[in-house]
Protein backbone atom coordinates (compact mmCIF):
# COMPACT_ATOMS: atom_id res chain seq x y z
CA UNK A 1 0.00 0.00 0.00
CA UNK A 2 1.37 3.21 -0.98
CA UNK A 3 0.14 7.11 -0.10
CA UNK A 4 1.23 10.35 -0.56
CA UNK A 5 2.22 13.24 1.26
CA UNK A 6 3.15 16.64 1.65
CA UNK A 7 6.68 17.48 2.01
CA UNK A 8 8.00 20.79 4.16
CA UNK A 9 9.32 22.16 0.40
CA UNK A 10 5.61 21.87 -0.19
CA UNK A 11 6.28 18.63 -2.92
CA UNK A 12 5.03 15.75 -2.58
CA UNK A 13 7.10 12.53 -1.73
CA UNK A 14 5.93 9.10 -1.73
CA UNK A 15 6.26 6.53 1.18
CA UNK A 16 5.78 2.74 1.32
CA UNK A 17 4.35 0.95 3.94
CA UNK A 18 4.79 -2.55 4.71
CA UNK A 19 2.42 -3.95 6.79
CA UNK A 20 3.90 -7.34 8.75
CA UNK A 21 3.76 -9.24 11.80
CA UNK A 22 5.46 -7.88 15.08
CA UNK A 23 8.61 -9.03 16.25
CA UNK A 24 8.23 -12.25 17.59
CA UNK A 25 8.75 -13.40 21.58
CA UNK A 26 11.82 -13.15 22.67
CA UNK A 27 13.12 -11.35 19.63
CA UNK A 28 16.30 -9.79 20.23
CA UNK A 29 16.23 -5.39 20.45
CA UNK A 30 17.61 -5.28 17.03
CA UNK A 31 14.49 -7.33 15.72
CA UNK A 32 12.46 -5.56 17.63
CA UNK A 33 13.66 -2.20 16.45
CA UNK A 34 14.20 -3.33 12.67
CA UNK A 35 10.55 -4.59 13.06
CA UNK A 36 9.92 -0.90 14.04
CA UNK A 37 12.01 0.81 11.67
CA UNK A 38 9.69 -1.51 8.55
CA UNK A 39 6.32 -0.29 10.11
CA UNK A 40 7.28 3.36 10.13
CA UNK A 41 9.92 4.34 8.12
CA UNK A 42 10.15 7.79 8.52
CA UNK A 43 10.27 8.05 12.39
CA UNK A 44 12.89 6.88 14.75
CA UNK A 45 15.92 8.63 14.24
CA UNK A 46 17.29 7.29 17.41
CA UNK A 47 17.18 4.29 15.75
CA UNK A 48 18.32 5.29 12.55
CA UNK A 49 21.94 6.32 14.25
CA UNK A 50 21.81 2.89 16.40
CA UNK A 51 21.69 0.99 13.22
CA UNK A 52 24.37 3.23 11.54
CA UNK A 53 26.49 2.03 14.49
CA UNK A 54 25.90 -1.15 14.82
CA UNK A 55 26.32 -1.92 11.06
CA UNK A 56 29.84 0.35 11.07
CA UNK A 57 30.34 -2.36 14.24
CA UNK A 58 29.56 -5.81 12.25
CA UNK A 59 31.72 -4.10 8.85
CA UNK A 60 34.89 -3.69 10.71
CA UNK A 61 34.37 -6.83 12.58
CA UNK A 62 34.46 -9.06 9.34
CA UNK A 63 37.28 -7.25 7.98
CA UNK A 64 39.23 -8.34 11.46
CA UNK A 65 38.23 -11.50 11.02
CA UNK A 66 39.05 -11.43 7.19
CA UNK A 67 42.67 -10.64 7.71
CA UNK A 68 42.83 -13.18 10.41
CA UNK A 69 41.61 -16.29 8.44
CA UNK A 70 45.14 -16.97 6.95
CA UNK A 71 46.40 -17.62 10.38
CA UNK A 72 43.25 -19.45 11.50
CA UNK A 73 42.85 -21.88 9.22
CA UNK A 74 46.80 -22.46 9.81
CA UNK A 75 46.03 -22.74 13.53
CA UNK A 76 43.34 -25.44 12.74
CA UNK A 77 45.08 -27.12 10.14
CA UNK A 78 48.14 -27.36 13.29
CA UNK A 79 45.40 -28.44 15.54
CA UNK A 80 45.13 -31.66 13.71
CA UNK A 81 48.55 -32.62 13.19
CA UNK A 82 49.74 -35.60 14.65
CA UNK A 83 53.31 -35.11 14.37
CA UNK A 84 53.49 -31.62 15.80
CA UNK A 85 51.39 -32.90 18.57
CA UNK A 86 53.76 -35.18 19.34
CA UNK A 87 56.55 -33.26 19.24
CA UNK A 88 55.06 -30.65 21.98
CA UNK A 89 54.11 -33.79 23.93
CA UNK A 90 57.33 -35.07 23.81
CA UNK A 91 58.72 -31.22 24.47
CA UNK A 92 57.12 -30.72 27.64
CA UNK A 93 57.93 -34.41 28.79
CA UNK A 94 61.74 -33.40 28.40
CA UNK A 95 61.44 -30.24 29.76
CA UNK A 96 59.87 -31.42 32.81
CA UNK A 97 61.48 -35.28 33.22
CA UNK A 98 64.72 -34.99 31.01
CA UNK A 99 67.14 -35.26 33.97
CA UNK A 100 69.84 -38.54 34.80
CA UNK A 101 71.17 -39.20 38.55
CA UNK A 102 74.59 -36.54 39.00
CA UNK A 103 74.35 -35.67 35.30
CA UNK A 104 73.44 -32.16 34.45
CA UNK A 105 70.14 -31.04 33.48
CA UNK A 106 69.63 -30.09 29.59
CA UNK A 107 69.39 -26.18 29.53
CA UNK A 108 68.54 -26.73 25.43
CA UNK A 109 66.64 -29.46 23.66
CA UNK A 110 65.73 -28.91 20.02
CA UNK A 111 63.52 -31.40 17.49
CA UNK A 112 63.53 -31.56 14.26
CA UNK A 113 61.56 -33.46 11.33
CA UNK A 114 61.44 -32.83 7.96
CA UNK A 115 59.17 -34.72 5.86
CA UNK A 116 59.73 -36.12 2.16
CA UNK A 117 57.26 -37.03 -0.46
CA UNK A 118 59.84 -37.49 -3.57
CA UNK A 119 59.27 -38.82 -7.18
CA UNK A 120 62.01 -39.46 -9.39
CA UNK A 121 62.35 -40.55 -12.67
CA UNK A 122 64.79 -40.83 -15.71
CA UNK A 123 65.12 -41.90 -19.39
CA UNK A 124 67.97 -43.03 -21.06
CA UNK A 125 68.27 -43.44 -25.28
CA UNK A 126 64.81 -43.08 -25.17
CA UNK A 127 63.57 -45.40 -22.91
CA UNK A 128 62.06 -45.20 -18.78
CA UNK A 129 64.99 -46.45 -16.87
CA UNK A 130 63.45 -45.60 -13.45
CA UNK A 131 60.82 -44.31 -11.89
CA UNK A 132 60.65 -43.72 -7.75
CA UNK A 133 58.33 -42.79 -5.57
CA UNK A 134 59.39 -42.26 -1.79
CA UNK A 135 57.86 -41.08 1.44
CA UNK A 136 59.78 -40.85 4.88
CA UNK A 137 60.28 -38.57 7.90
CA UNK A 138 63.63 -38.08 9.48
CA UNK A 139 64.07 -37.28 12.76
CA UNK A 140 66.84 -34.99 14.22
CA UNK A 141 66.90 -34.37 18.27
CA UNK A 142 69.85 -32.10 19.70
CA UNK A 143 70.18 -31.80 23.47
CA UNK A 144 72.85 -29.50 25.15
CA UNK A 145 74.10 -29.83 28.62
CA UNK A 146 76.00 -26.99 30.26
CA UNK A 147 75.13 -23.31 29.14
CA UNK A 148 75.32 -21.24 26.51
CA UNK A 149 78.56 -20.28 26.89
CA UNK A 150 79.89 -23.86 27.02
CA UNK A 151 78.07 -26.75 26.34
CA UNK A 152 78.17 -29.72 24.76
CA UNK A 153 77.85 -30.00 21.21
CA UNK A 154 80.81 -31.16 20.34
CA UNK A 155 82.00 -34.81 18.18
CA UNK A 156 79.28 -37.61 19.91
CA UNK A 157 76.75 -34.57 21.38
CA UNK A 158 75.76 -32.80 17.84
CA UNK A 159 72.42 -34.94 18.43
CA UNK A 160 71.05 -38.11 17.43
CA UNK A 161 69.41 -38.80 13.93
CA UNK A 162 66.19 -41.46 14.34
CA UNK A 163 63.15 -42.05 11.32
CA UNK A 164 59.87 -41.38 12.81
CA UNK A 165 56.82 -43.61 11.35
CA UNK A 166 54.91 -42.35 8.12
CA UNK A 167 51.84 -43.21 9.54
CA UNK A 168 49.98 -40.47 11.67
CA UNK A 169 50.47 -43.08 14.95
CA UNK A 170 50.78 -40.45 17.50
CA UNK A 171 51.96 -42.72 20.16
CA UNK A 172 54.64 -44.10 17.84
CA UNK A 173 55.97 -41.11 16.57
CA UNK A 174 56.29 -39.84 20.43
CA UNK A 175 58.25 -43.56 21.15
CA UNK A 176 60.66 -42.54 18.16
CA UNK A 177 61.68 -39.52 19.60
CA UNK A 178 61.97 -40.28 23.28
CA UNK A 179 64.53 -42.88 22.19
CA UNK A 180 66.18 -40.41 20.34
CA UNK A 181 66.19 -37.58 22.72
CA UNK A 182 67.55 -39.97 25.69
CA UNK A 183 70.45 -41.55 23.03
CA UNK A 184 70.94 -37.46 22.93
CA UNK A 185 71.27 -36.46 26.04
CA UNK A 186 73.47 -39.44 27.25
CA UNK A 187 75.87 -38.91 24.53
CA UNK A 188 76.10 -34.85 25.24
CA UNK A 189 76.57 -35.50 29.22
CA UNK A 190 79.63 -37.94 27.56
CA UNK A 191 80.29 -34.92 24.91
CA UNK A 192 80.55 -32.21 27.76
CA UNK A 193 83.43 -34.06 29.64
CA UNK A 194 85.31 -34.85 26.57
CA UNK A 195 85.53 -30.78 25.77
CA UNK A 196 86.23 -29.88 28.82
CA UNK A 197 88.99 -32.29 28.93
CA UNK A 198 90.32 -31.09 25.34
CA UNK A 199 89.95 -27.46 26.20
CA UNK A 200 92.61 -27.72 28.61
CA UNK A 201 95.27 -28.48 26.41
CA UNK A 202 94.67 -25.90 24.15
CA UNK A 203 95.11 -21.89 24.38
CA UNK A 204 92.55 -19.70 23.13
CA UNK A 205 93.16 -15.77 22.74
CA UNK A 206 89.61 -14.52 22.47
CA UNK A 207 87.32 -16.92 23.46
CA UNK A 208 83.33 -17.19 22.40
CA UNK A 209 80.30 -18.44 23.40
CA UNK A 210 79.06 -21.68 22.03
CA UNK A 211 75.38 -21.03 21.28
CA UNK A 212 73.77 -17.81 20.97
CA UNK A 213 70.65 -16.65 22.59
CA UNK A 214 67.07 -16.53 20.73
CA UNK A 215 64.13 -15.24 21.07
CA UNK A 216 60.96 -17.69 20.55
CA UNK A 217 59.10 -17.64 17.38
CA UNK A 218 55.97 -19.22 16.32
CA UNK A 219 55.34 -19.78 12.67
CA UNK A 220 52.84 -22.27 11.65
CA UNK A 221 52.45 -22.62 7.76
CA UNK A 222 50.47 -24.53 6.12
CA UNK A 223 51.69 -27.83 4.66
CA UNK A 224 52.76 -28.67 1.53
CA UNK A 225 51.17 -31.38 -0.50
CA UNK A 226 51.69 -32.86 -4.50
CA UNK A 227 48.40 -31.54 -6.62
CA UNK A 228 48.44 -34.44 -8.34
CA UNK A 229 50.49 -37.42 -8.66
CA UNK A 230 49.71 -38.54 -11.51
CA UNK A 231 52.95 -37.96 -13.52
CA UNK A 232 52.56 -39.78 -16.58
CA UNK A 233 52.55 -37.18 -18.92
CA UNK A 234 55.80 -36.69 -17.81
CA UNK A 235 57.13 -39.78 -18.00
CA UNK A 236 56.04 -39.72 -21.60
CA UNK A 237 57.90 -36.34 -21.57
CA UNK A 238 61.31 -38.13 -20.42
CA UNK A 239 61.23 -40.58 -23.22
CA UNK A 240 60.31 -38.31 -26.26
CA UNK A 241 63.63 -36.17 -25.25
CA UNK A 242 66.09 -38.77 -24.79
CA UNK A 243 65.07 -40.93 -27.69
CA UNK A 244 66.69 -37.70 -29.93
CA UNK A 245 70.22 -39.46 -29.36
CA UNK A 246 69.30 -41.40 -33.00
CA UNK A 247 70.01 -37.47 -34.30
CA UNK A 248 73.65 -38.34 -33.12
CA UNK A 249 75.48 -41.85 -33.38
CA UNK A 250 78.32 -40.63 -31.60
CA UNK A 251 77.22 -40.18 -28.52
CA UNK A 252 78.13 -42.14 -25.54
CA UNK A 253 75.49 -40.74 -23.31
CA UNK A 254 72.25 -39.26 -23.54
CA UNK A 255 69.44 -38.81 -20.95
CA UNK A 256 66.28 -37.09 -19.24
CA UNK A 257 64.95 -36.69 -15.68
CA UNK A 258 63.32 -34.99 -13.07
CA UNK A 259 62.83 -34.85 -9.13
CA UNK A 260 59.48 -33.73 -7.98
CA UNK A 261 59.58 -32.99 -4.15
CA UNK A 262 57.15 -31.85 -1.35
CA UNK A 263 58.83 -31.21 1.81
CA UNK A 264 57.30 -30.04 5.22
CA UNK A 265 59.70 -29.10 7.87
CA UNK A 266 59.01 -29.13 11.36
CA UNK A 267 61.17 -27.51 14.16
CA UNK A 268 60.32 -27.04 18.40
CA UNK A 269 62.89 -26.04 20.65
CA UNK A 270 62.60 -25.89 24.74
CA UNK A 271 63.25 -22.16 24.51
CA UNK A 272 59.42 -22.23 22.88
CA UNK A 273 60.10 -21.49 19.07
CA UNK A 274 57.45 -23.71 17.32
CA UNK A 275 57.92 -23.25 13.20
CA UNK A 276 56.15 -25.62 10.31
CA UNK A 277 56.83 -24.69 6.83
CA UNK A 278 55.70 -26.57 3.57
CA UNK A 279 57.08 -26.59 -0.21
CA UNK A 280 56.91 -28.03 -3.08
CA UNK A 281 60.27 -27.98 -6.05
CA UNK A 282 60.16 -29.22 -8.98
CA UNK A 283 63.25 -29.87 -11.24
CA UNK A 284 63.13 -31.54 -14.97
CA UNK A 285 66.54 -32.15 -16.53
CA UNK A 286 68.63 -33.00 -20.21
CA UNK A 287 72.21 -34.10 -19.89
CA UNK A 288 74.79 -35.79 -22.56
CA UNK A 289 78.17 -36.29 -22.76
CA UNK A 290 80.53 -37.32 -26.11
CA UNK A 291 83.98 -37.74 -26.59
CA UNK A 292 85.99 -35.44 -28.93
CA UNK A 293 88.56 -37.06 -31.47
CA UNK A 294 91.24 -36.83 -29.14
CA UNK A 295 89.83 -38.37 -26.12
CA UNK A 296 88.51 -35.70 -24.40
CA UNK A 297 85.38 -35.71 -22.60
CA UNK A 298 82.62 -33.41 -23.22
CA UNK A 299 79.49 -33.13 -21.44
CA UNK A 300 76.76 -30.60 -21.44
CA UNK A 301 72.88 -30.68 -19.38
CA UNK A 302 70.21 -28.38 -18.88
CA UNK A 303 67.84 -27.84 -15.69
CA UNK A 304 64.40 -25.96 -15.11
CA UNK A 305 62.90 -25.75 -11.68
CA UNK A 306 60.18 -24.10 -10.37
CA UNK A 307 57.79 -24.06 -7.11
CA UNK A 308 54.84 -25.72 -9.13
CA UNK A 309 54.43 -27.93 -12.11
CA UNK A 310 53.05 -25.28 -14.21
CA UNK A 311 56.03 -22.95 -14.06
CA UNK A 312 58.63 -25.69 -15.88
CA UNK A 313 58.67 -24.98 -19.01
CA UNK A 314 56.20 -26.81 -21.90
CA UNK A 315 56.74 -29.71 -24.03
CA UNK A 316 57.77 -28.01 -27.01
CA UNK A 317 60.19 -25.46 -25.27
CA UNK A 318 61.84 -28.43 -23.42
CA UNK A 319 62.11 -30.92 -26.73
CA UNK A 320 63.97 -27.45 -28.15
CA UNK A 321 66.00 -27.24 -25.14
CA UNK A 322 66.97 -30.98 -26.10
CA UNK A 323 67.92 -30.25 -29.10
CA UNK A 324 70.26 -27.16 -28.60
CA UNK A 325 71.96 -29.40 -26.20
CA UNK A 326 72.79 -31.76 -28.80
CA UNK A 327 73.55 -29.20 -31.18
CA UNK A 328 76.25 -27.92 -28.83
CA UNK A 329 77.98 -31.53 -28.17
CA UNK A 330 78.52 -32.35 -31.86
CA UNK A 331 79.67 -28.27 -32.07
CA UNK A 332 82.30 -29.18 -29.00
CA UNK A 333 83.30 -32.31 -30.58
CA UNK A 334 84.23 -30.89 -34.07
CA UNK A 335 85.94 -27.73 -32.37
CA UNK A 336 89.89 -27.38 -32.61
CA UNK A 337 92.11 -27.33 -30.15
CA UNK A 338 93.91 -24.35 -29.32
CA UNK A 339 97.55 -24.85 -29.97
CA UNK A 340 98.91 -22.56 -27.52
CA UNK A 341 98.29 -22.00 -23.85
CA UNK A 342 96.00 -18.43 -23.70
CA UNK A 343 95.97 -16.01 -20.71
CA UNK A 344 93.80 -13.16 -20.87
CA UNK A 345 90.58 -12.05 -20.27
CA UNK A 346 87.23 -14.45 -20.43
CA UNK A 347 83.74 -13.52 -21.07
CA UNK A 348 81.32 -16.17 -19.15
CA UNK A 349 77.74 -16.83 -19.35
CA UNK A 350 75.31 -15.91 -17.27
CA UNK A 351 74.96 -19.43 -15.53
CA UNK A 352 78.22 -19.81 -15.86
CA UNK A 353 79.22 -16.40 -14.53
CA UNK A 354 76.93 -17.08 -11.38
CA UNK A 355 78.94 -20.03 -10.62
CA UNK A 356 82.26 -18.36 -10.70
CA UNK A 357 81.82 -15.61 -8.57
CA UNK A 358 79.33 -17.96 -6.21
CA UNK A 359 82.45 -20.20 -5.60
CA UNK A 360 85.05 -17.00 -5.33
CA UNK A 361 82.91 -15.28 -3.02
CA UNK A 362 79.79 -17.91 -1.45
CA UNK A 363 82.47 -19.72 0.49
CA UNK A 364 84.59 -16.64 2.33
CA UNK A 365 81.28 -14.90 3.71
CA UNK A 366 79.98 -17.56 6.02
CA UNK A 367 80.39 -17.11 9.16
CA UNK A 368 81.48 -20.67 10.23
CA UNK A 369 83.30 -20.92 13.44
CA UNK A 370 86.26 -22.34 13.59
CA UNK A 371 87.13 -26.36 15.17
CA UNK A 372 88.23 -26.05 19.08
CA UNK A 373 91.43 -24.19 19.85
CA UNK A 374 91.80 -22.26 16.31
CA UNK A 375 91.99 -18.14 16.68
CA UNK A 376 91.12 -17.53 13.53
CA UNK A 377 87.39 -15.65 13.07
CA UNK A 378 85.82 -17.92 10.39
CA UNK A 379 86.98 -20.65 8.41
CA UNK A 380 86.96 -19.17 5.37
CA UNK A 381 90.07 -17.00 3.63
CA UNK A 382 88.23 -13.62 4.60
CA UNK A 383 88.46 -14.47 7.85
CA UNK A 384 91.05 -11.69 8.47
CA UNK A 385 88.87 -9.54 6.20
CA UNK A 386 86.28 -7.98 8.19
CA UNK A 387 86.22 -4.24 7.15
CA UNK A 388 88.79 -4.77 4.50
CA UNK A 389 88.16 -4.77 0.94
CA UNK A 390 87.76 -7.82 -0.66
CA UNK A 391 86.35 -6.76 -4.23
CA UNK A 392 86.14 -3.57 -6.40
CA UNK A 393 84.10 -0.49 -5.12
CA UNK A 394 81.46 -1.01 -7.40
CA UNK A 395 80.22 -4.46 -6.10
CA UNK A 396 77.95 -4.82 -3.16
CA UNK A 397 76.70 -7.94 -2.17
CA UNK A 398 74.08 -9.05 -0.21
CA UNK A 399 71.56 -12.07 1.09
CA UNK A 400 67.99 -11.92 1.47
CA UNK A 401 65.83 -14.92 2.23
CA UNK A 402 62.80 -12.58 2.65
CA UNK A 403 62.26 -12.58 -1.00
CA UNK A 404 60.76 -14.87 -3.64
CA UNK A 405 61.83 -12.51 -7.02
CA UNK A 406 63.97 -10.17 -8.40
CA UNK A 407 63.56 -8.40 -11.34
CA UNK A 408 61.10 -10.83 -12.70
CA UNK A 409 63.69 -13.90 -12.31
CA UNK A 410 61.85 -16.47 -9.20
CA UNK A 411 64.51 -17.05 -6.36
CA UNK A 412 64.18 -20.92 -4.80
CA UNK A 413 65.93 -19.73 -1.24
CA UNK A 414 63.09 -18.20 0.72
CA UNK A 415 62.43 -18.65 4.20
CA UNK A 416 60.38 -17.38 7.25
CA UNK A 417 62.58 -19.21 9.81
CA UNK A 418 66.27 -20.67 9.18
CA UNK A 419 66.55 -24.46 10.77
CA UNK A 420 67.55 -22.93 14.18
CA UNK A 421 64.39 -21.58 14.59
CA UNK A 422 65.64 -17.12 14.07
CA UNK A 423 63.77 -15.18 11.44
CA UNK A 424 65.66 -14.85 8.54
CA UNK A 425 66.71 -11.24 7.67
CA UNK A 426 68.41 -9.14 4.96
CA UNK A 427 71.90 -9.11 5.40
CA UNK A 428 74.64 -6.77 3.44
CA UNK A 429 78.01 -8.68 3.24
CA UNK A 430 80.33 -6.66 0.89
CA UNK A 431 79.38 -2.55 0.65
CA UNK A 432 81.69 -0.34 -2.38
CA UNK A 433 83.95 -3.64 -2.19
CA UNK A 434 84.22 -3.82 1.84
CA UNK A 435 83.47 -6.77 3.68
CA UNK A 436 81.24 -5.44 6.45
CA UNK A 437 79.41 -8.45 7.64
CA UNK A 438 79.42 -12.47 7.54
CA UNK A 439 76.04 -15.23 7.47
CA UNK A 440 75.81 -16.05 10.93
CA UNK A 441 73.93 -18.88 12.20
CA UNK A 442 73.58 -19.76 16.37
CA UNK A 443 77.29 -20.61 16.42
CA UNK A 444 78.68 -17.28 17.18
CA UNK A 445 81.99 -16.36 15.64
CA UNK A 446 84.48 -13.11 16.84
CA UNK A 447 82.61 -9.68 16.87
CA UNK A 448 79.37 -11.34 15.66
CA UNK A 449 77.85 -12.87 18.84
CA UNK A 450 74.16 -13.09 17.59
CA UNK A 451 72.31 -15.50 14.38
CA UNK A 452 71.38 -13.31 12.03
CA UNK A 453 68.56 -15.90 10.45
CA UNK A 454 71.31 -17.75 8.31
CA UNK A 455 71.36 -20.92 10.28
CA UNK A 456 70.67 -24.30 7.15
CA UNK A 457 70.85 -27.81 7.14
CA UNK A 458 69.49 -30.99 5.42
CA UNK A 459 67.19 -33.21 7.18
CA UNK A 460 69.84 -35.30 9.13
CA UNK A 461 72.70 -32.67 9.43
CA UNK A 462 73.76 -29.25 12.00
CA UNK A 463 72.96 -26.47 10.44
CA UNK A 464 75.56 -24.11 9.34
CA UNK A 465 76.07 -20.32 7.87
CA UNK A 466 74.20 -20.90 4.22
CA UNK A 467 73.05 -18.10 2.01
CA UNK A 468 69.57 -17.99 1.19
CA UNK A 469 69.28 -15.53 -2.30
CA UNK A 470 73.01 -14.25 -3.00
CA UNK A 471 72.84 -11.27 -4.95
CA UNK A 472 75.26 -9.79 -6.64
CA UNK A 473 74.78 -5.56 -6.89
CA UNK A 474 77.26 -3.77 -9.94
CA UNK A 475 76.99 -0.08 -9.26
CA UNK A 476 77.82 2.05 -12.12
CA UNK A 477 79.93 5.18 -11.32
CA UNK A 478 78.59 8.57 -11.16
CA UNK A 479 79.40 10.68 -14.68
CA UNK A 480 79.02 13.68 -15.57
CA UNK A 481 75.79 13.10 -16.92
CA UNK A 482 73.51 11.74 -13.87
CA UNK A 483 73.96 10.06 -11.01
CA UNK A 484 74.96 6.30 -10.72
CA UNK A 485 72.66 3.37 -10.70
CA UNK A 486 72.71 0.12 -9.53
CA UNK A 487 72.05 -3.44 -11.44
CA UNK A 488 71.47 -6.54 -9.45
CA UNK A 489 72.11 -10.15 -10.25
CA UNK A 490 70.73 -13.54 -7.98
CA UNK A 491 74.28 -15.26 -7.81
CA UNK A 492 72.75 -17.74 -5.58
CA UNK A 493 68.98 -18.89 -5.07
CA UNK A 494 69.03 -22.38 -5.13
CA UNK A 495 67.98 -23.84 -1.31
CA UNK A 496 71.34 -24.79 0.40
CA UNK A 497 69.44 -26.90 2.19
CA UNK A 498 69.86 -29.38 -1.13
CA UNK A 499 72.72 -28.84 -2.05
Amino acid sequence: MTRRRKTRHGGESAAKIEFQRPAPEGASDFERRAASLKRCPDTNPEFLRSLTFTLLFLVISAAILCGLSTSARAADSASGDVVLRALREEMDRSKANLKLENVPAPYYIEYRVTEIDQFDASAVFGALRNQQHNHGRLLRVVVRVGDYKQDSFFGTGEGSIDLVPSDDDVFAIRHRIWLATDRAYKAASEALSAKQAALKQLKVDEPVDDFAKASPLEAVEPLARFSSTDFSSWLHLLEEASVQYRTDKELENFESSLRFTVENRYFLNSEGTVARSGHAHYVVSIAGSTQASDGMLLQRSHADQGNDLKDLPTREAFLKTTGRILDTLKLLRDAPVVDEEYRGPVLFSNDAAATVVTELVEPNVLGRKPQLGENARTTGKWSSSYKSRVLPDFINVFDDPTISAISGQPLFGNYTLDDEGVKGQRVSLIEKGQLVSYLIGRQPIRDFPASNGHGRAAATTAPLPYPGNLVFALRTLRGNHGAGSAAAAPLSHLDQRCA
